[in-house]
């Protein structure tokens, strides 16, 4: 398995830990049913893991997996799994293992994941600018209904643009507290950041159609927002994608 093939199924899994196989046909938890496709693990290092579960090491968790011929007693491996159950036990689904020897470069992958997503949010975004917000307006009108954004509209000074061209297009935000918003970036006047700006996201829909909104652009993603002090790794992540 590549070092790519490795980062991909980081990103994709939910639940990723190295350990070691204690039973087969075995299950912990009380409403899976062990069967022949049932391994105990007993975790030895969580790699990617809910933060709400704590420390997981030592503890044992059922096993979903297609491969159960490779997993005996004894077997080490990294496990690249999905979240299941989680409650007095664990339950996963696996994806794939690896052999415990590569725990290292799996760590290195998980360290790696905030940089990986926001290189898919720079090459996604239509423009790229370090600015200073000058003025916020809320846009009137907006639809009182429990989804509606709300939007309002920040004014960019442009300090440099480190991608696309960023004329002509105007950044709308959420104001609104539906859960549909909650983790949408915000913008103050004063505010000077890093800005990814988005044209056409899917997650807008028909909130932006209408002539009131020609050359609107949007930064909904948490990562889409960067601080000043980070510019220069922006500049190397944009250099080092193409985008």
């Amino acid at each position: 398995m590549t070092t790519d093939s490795v980062e991909e199924l980081t990103r994709a899994s939910s639940f990723v830990f190295s350990g070691t196989v204690q039973d087969v046909g075995a299950s912990n938890v009380p409403t899976v049913e062990p069967s022949d496709t049932t391994v105990l693990v007993r975790i030895e290092r969580g790699l990617r893991t809910d933060p709400a579960l704590g420390d997981v090491r030592g503890r044992l968790v059922t096993v979903e997996t297609a491969t159960p011929q490779e997993l005996q007693p004894g077997t080490q491996a990294v496990f690249f799994t999905d979240s299941w159950i989680h409650g007095d036990e664990l339950a996963v689904r696996e994806r794939a293992h690896i052999a415990p020897d590569r725990v290292d470069e799996v760590a290195s992958a998980v360290e790696r994941l905030p940089d990986m997503h926001l290189e898919d949010r720079l090459r996604a975004a239509a423009a790229v600018v370090h600015a200073t917000v000058t003025r916020t307006a809320i846009v009137p009108g907006m639809p009182l209904e429990r989804r509606s954004p709300r939007w309002a509209e920040a004014a960019l000074d442009v300090v440099a643009t480190l991608k696309g061209d960023a004329s002509g297009l105007r950044l709308f935000f959420p104001t609104s507290e539906s859960h549909h918003w909650y983790d949408a970036p915000s913008f103050t006047a004063g505010q000077r950041s890093v800005i990814l700006l988005h044209v056409g996201d899917p997650q807008v829909g028909h909130w932006l159609d209408g002539p009131e909104f020609a050359g609107a652009a949007t930064a909904l993603d948490p990562a889409d927002v960067q601080p000043e002090a980070v510019l220069e790794h922006v500049r190397a992540l944009i250099a080092r994608i193409g985008a």
